[in-house]
């Protein structure tokens, strides 16, 4: 067993950006942030604040190829998991790597969606 203290430092030492969501159990689609660690919010230049209890769509800018955000909607409809490069929405500079997977469902009565974004290449330069 792993001691919770040390559980607990994981998210916080994490470079990765990770956030969980609830997601509706007919459409994975329609999901609201719950929990996000530090990364998720240096990467997404989201506050934790702003993104707890907002849709996912709150990652996703005005600028983003509808290719990709239909890929977006229909992979997470479906409970399928995606990884995908997208342009951060509030760090033009940046790209973003997005993924989700589904989580075990047999928590409770929610279906649990994680999120991931990796804060991986500059747009237009060296990583």
């Amino acid at each position: 067993m792993i001691p919770r203290r040390i559980f607990d430092q994981i998210a916080d030492k994490c470079t990765e950006g990770l956030a969980l969501a609830l997601a509706r159990d007919d459409d994975g689609a329609v999901m609201e942030l719950q929990w996000c660690n530090k990364a998720f919010t240096k990467i997404t230049g989201h506050a934790s604040s702003e993104v707890i209890g907002q849709r996912g769509t709150i990652l996703i800018g005005s600028n983003m190829e509808q290719g990709k955000h239909l890929r977006i909607i229909e992979k997470l409809m479906n409970w399928e998991h995606f990884s995908i490069k997208v342009l951060n929405n509030r760090k033009k500079e940046w790209g973003t790597a997005l993924a989700a997977d589904e989580l075990d469902t047999t928590i409770g009565r929610f279906n649990w969606q994680s999120v991931v974004a990796l804060l991986n290449y500059r747009v237009g330069g060296a990583a």
